[in-house]
Order: structure tokens, then sequence, then C-alpha cells
């Protein structure tokens, strides 16, 4: 395989600030504010043109870091294993005249510092989970799927900003995360699966856009790996919610907000 010397484009920002850039800063302030305080910390559209972020030409690793496979329909890569020696990863956008379209392992759970996902990926599967070193990811307006334990117990990400074409959160796809104290529901979210964001007890802001109205999120559709009662505990289930153990540290408005939403378990 040729080294890939393919470039992209992309913001990096104060890590701190990634989370501003969710796709959910549209909207009026009441439905997405978040935060220990009384009124919670709101973000609102003007404040992603304060972030400050330089503009930086990274080429993408070299080809020869991954391991890969084309999907079912032969028209796209998929990504199986990373065996690079870490730190900054931009994973190339297309490999052997083929875009990369989906995530499903990868590696690096030591090394990986920060990890750039390109435009073109629809799905990320159960690729990141247990990313120790991992402090910052960006995910592209492409993605429609984040899958089951995508970022499960990637204790160094402290915000994550989950982009609007998001359709499916899977089970625990951002679960178990010590240092995570900012996320955001996409506008586009439909389902979630059980223990989605749950038991990350440090979180402190939770984005939820105005537009997102009650019954629009449902629990994960996918009777050939979960039976009915582990589809409805997804939504309500005592001690098996989206949420459970992750909102003690909420707003009251942002803790109403998840109830007036059809969640159950809500500190």
């Amino acid at each position: 395989m040729k080294r890939n010397a393919f470039k992209v484009t992309v913001i990096v920002a104060v890590v701190a600030a990634i989370g501003v850039l969710a796709s959910g800063c549209s909207g009026k302030e009441g439905g997405r504010s978040g935060g220990s305080g009384e009124g919670g910390a709101s973000v609102d559209a003007g404040s992603v043109g304060k972030v400050v972020a330089t503009a930086v030409n990274l080429a993408a690793s070299p080809t020869t870091d991954f391991a890969y496979r084309l999907n079912d329909a032969g028209n796209g890569v998929v990504i199986t294993r990373y065996s690079g020696a870490g730190g900054v990863v931009v994973i190339p956008a297309t490999i052997e005249g083929f875009p990369v379209v989906e995530i499903e392992g990868f590696g690096g759970k030591d090394t990986v510092t920060s990890l750039v996902i390109p435009n073109g990926v629809t799905t990320i599967g159960a690729a990141f989970m247990s990313m120790n070193a991992l402090t910052s990811v960006v995910i592209p307006a492409s993605v429609t799927v984040i899958g089951n334990s995508a970022f499960w117990q990637s204790n160094a990400l402290t915000s994550v900003s989950i982009p609007d074409s998001v359709t499916i959160i899977g089970e625990s796809a951002f679960s178990s995360m010590n240092a995570l104290t900012r996320i955001n529901l996409p506008a586009s979210l439909t389902q979630i699966g059980i223990s989605a964001f749950a038991r990350n007890a440090n979180l402190t802001e939770l984005i939820i856009p105005d537009s997102i109205e009650s019954g629009q999120i449902g629990p994960l559709q996918n009777p050939d790996a979960q039976t009915a009662h582990r589809v409805r505990e997804a939504i309500s289930g005592e001690g098996a919610g989206a949420f459970s153990g992750s909102t003690q540290k909420l707003s009251l408005a942002t803790r109403q907000r998840l109830r007036d939403l059809g969640f159950g378990n809500i500190e």
C-alpha cells in the first residue's frame, strides 16, 4: 500500500472548548442549559464564535498504520485496527481509492492522544472503548450511527461534541467516562441504547437543543440483539436508563428537561 498523502483541514480548538462546537448550540437558551448552578451554564450560538481556534493542515496518518477491509457493499473501507505509534492520529478519508465509511475497531488504547475521524465516515462501532490516553476527538457531520460501547471508559475525554447528523447512539456508547464533564444530545437523535450516557459521575453540562421534542427519542430498535424488556429500559428502566448515574451534577432545569423528554431514573 502506498503512503496516503491526503491532507485534511481540521479545526484544532482548546480542548476544553470542543463541546462548544456541539450542533445543539443553535436555538433558545432554556432547554440546552446544564451545569451545577441554579439555572445551569448555557451555550448560545454566539459562543461558537468566541472559541479560540486555529486551522491547521494535518497529513493523514499513513495507511500502513491501519488494518482494513471492504464493506459488504464493496464500495467503502472499514477500519478494523490501528497499529501506529499513537499521538495525534488522522484517519485517512480514502484508502486504495475507496472512501473510509466505518470504524469497526481501532486499538492504541494507551498511545493515541487526539483523533480526527474524516468526513465520509457514517458508522462508528465499538472502536474507541478504554482509550485511556485520548483527550480529544473530532466526529464529522457525516456520522449517523455511534454504536454500542463506542467510547466506553475512555477516561481522559472531558468533552465530546456529537454532530446533528447522528440519529442512533448505542448501548453504553458514552458511559463510564470518569473525566467527562460536557456532552450534547444531537438534534437529529431518534434512538438511544441502554446506559448510553450512564455512570458519568462528573458530568456537569448536558446540551439539549430546544428542537428535540417529547417522543422524538425512542429506545434502540435492535430485536436481534436485545429483548423487548431491555429495549424499553433504555429510556425508563430502573438502573438501566440512558443517563443512570450521570445526572446528579446537572442543573435542575436540565434534569427536568430529561424527564420531559421521557427519560427515567433521573436523580
